[in-house]
């Protein structure tokens, strides 16, 4: 089974769902919500996927804009 999840924080008015986020499938989705109060600027967000006890990460450059 895959379990995903994220190895950095997450900046103050974001949030991250995978779908789904643990079982036995061929891919997911992340989807990313940006609320008011975020902050402007460039973030990086490790995201990874664990599978039989090893992780492997990708990193995704989020940026917010006024």
């Amino acid at each position: 089974k895959i379990k995903m999840g994220l190895s950095s924080s997450v900046p103050k008015g974001v949030s991250i769902v995978f779908e789904p986020v643990k079982g036995t499938f061929d891919f997911t989705k992340a989807s990313i919500s940006v609320g008011d109060e975020a902050i402007p600027g460039t973030y990086l967000l490790i995201v990874n996927a664990t599978l039989q006890y090893k992780t492997k990460g990708s990193i995704l450059k989020l940026v917010i804009k006024e």
